[in-house]
């Protein structure tokens, strides 16, 4: 959003208001959010590994390398709707050659997730380091070799901008104020797209980074191929400054059209949603309470949206990829949503509080319990890792209201 100009000192009707409000949209969407929040809860699901794993116990690092080329640019689909009036920044960027070391960073990300379960046992996380004392059997110990591609670019310059500047009438009621300042970010968004006001020359900084990784899985003992060759690849792109992207408008960058939207379509802009979750926030704060809205300084925080460094842009890509291949050779963890039924309100407040336990203690001491009760119950006990205790109190729940998807679905889940 750029500096802006159109007097707001006026009042709105109710309908201008409600049409286009940006504060309305995203008060609107909190108030969706927070309603949805208390019936739902987050399920981290253990699922087995994509390829079946044959006798395989232990896990050593080989050899990670960083190597030269091409990595493939990312596309958009045919299906996509394409955009004929952007134009990409000059120098465009075409091709992703590999132009920096990464393959450390991936190694090291890649051991710390494969300890965090207990399929295999970790034998070395650096190439080049030996054990001493009795040695595992080498049939059973996979060794892991990569080949990592990193390339990425910093563009900082200037581009020309529209400007509106705005005028806004002080000592308003808070209510007043905010409403008055999603009418302006509507109305500004407008006029700023359509080219209108002045031109100021404007900084901005673009970093492009591409990252693909070649990973081999082989048996230590005879160099066989456990699984195939997997290869994963994860793209960064984000601008700060100059015509970056916002609600209404798509900025502009080095990179074509097609490219970008492929990027923004898989790998979503965090800090931009990170922004507009941020500001959610602040503003049903506002609503719900303006004097706690007023008192932790809300009128007066601006955006910290710092670009990232080298390290953490190149951290960022290989979790990305790690977290694609991890789940080919390893059990891994899927989160899932499930549903609170409406039974016992008690123990749905201690659920929807992660008092896991006590819901556990206070739902077996029902005298009676219904279906809900029964498939809370089993919601609690999967929290706390008792799957059969969970199974069996999802079972009661079924066997009481056979129709009931939800209860199907969770016997389902741990089976």
């Amino acid at each position: 959003m750029n500096l802006n100009c159109i007097n707001v000192s006026e009042p709105f009707d109710n309908k201008t208001i409600m049409k286009n409000s940006k504060f309305i949209f995203f008060t609107l969407c909190s108030l969706l959010v927070a309603s949805c929040a208390a019936k739902e809860i987050k399920f981290y699901v253990t699922k087995p590994s994509q390829f079946k794993i044959e006798n395989v116990k232990y896990i050593e690092t080989g050899k990670f390398v960083s190597s030269s080329g091409k990595i493939e640019t990312i596309q958009i689909g045919k299906e996509e709707p394409k955009e004929p009036d952007y134009k990409p920044i000059e120098p465009v960027i075409n091709e992703f050659n590999a132009n920096t070391d990464a393959h450390q960073i991936v190694r090291g990300v890649l051991f710390s997730i494969l300890s965090r379960n207990d399929q295999y046992q970790i034998l070395n996380t650096e190439e080049g380091v030996f054990l001493t004392g009795a040695q595992p059997d080498s049939a059973e110990t996979g060794l892991i070799n990569a080949k990592v591609k990193f390339f990425t670019i910093s563009n900082l310059s200037q581009e020309e901008l529209s400007y509106i500047l705005v005028a806004k009438k002080q000592n308003l009621p808070l209510m007043d104020q905010l409403m008055l300042e999603g009418i302006t970010t509507a109305v500004v968004a407008g006029l700023e797209a359509n080219d209108k006001g002045f031109k100021v020359s404007t900084p901005y900084v673009e970093k492009i980074a591409a990252m693909e990784a070649e990973f081999e899985f082989i048996r230590k003992s005879d160099k066989s191929k456990i699984i195939p060759n997997q290869v994963f690849r994860s793209y960064y792109l984000k601008k700060h400054g100059g015509d970056s992207d916002g609600i209404l408008n798509l900025g502009t960058s080095h990179v074509k059209f097609e490219t970008k939207q492929a990027i923004y379509n898989k790998f979503p802009n965090e800090s931009f949603l990170e922004d507009i979750t941020s500001e959610i926030d602040s503003l049903e704060l506002a609503f719900m309470d303006p004097d706690e809205f007023l008192a932790k300084g809300g009128n007066l925080k601006q955006a910290n949206n710092l670009p990232d460094t080298l390290l953490e842009i190149k951290y960022k890509l290989a979790e990305d990829i790690i977290n694609q291949f991890v789940p080919k050779i390893s059990k891994h963890n899927v989160e899932t949503i499930v549903y609170v039924a409406p039974g016992d309100s008690a123990g749905i407040n201690l659920i929807n509080g992660n008092a896991y336990q006590k819901a556990i203690n206070y739902l077996e001491n029902l005298a009676e319990k219904s279906d809900a009760d029964n498939y809370n119950l089993g919601l609690a006990y999967e929290s706390v890792g008792e799957r059969n205790q969970a199974l069996k109190y999802y079972q009661a729940a079924s066997d009481m209201s056979p129709e009931n998807e939800e209860y199907i679905n969770s016997i389902n889940r741990l089976k």
